[in-house]
């Protein structure tokens, strides 16, 4: 399938064969332009910083 426009649709899929006719619908589908711009689900990874002032550096065998 290929949409014609991005936005809201509903949605329709019919499979007919001699052993099985099916229909599928899903109303108010959002259809975007380009699959890039569409929600996997997944959280981008965040950054996560730690503080190791200099005094607690001098303490260890440790350097940055």
């Amino acid at each position: 399938m290929k949409p014609s426009h991005s936005g809201e649709a509903n949605i329709e899929v019919r499979l007919i064969s001699p052993a099985l006719s099916d229909t599928h619908m899903r109303e108010h589908a959002l259809i975007y332009s380009w699959v890039r711009d569409a929600p996997t689900g997944e959280e981008k990874p965040k950054e996560e910083l730690m503080k190791f002032l200099k005094e607690q550096q001098w303490a260890l065998d440790f350097g940055t």
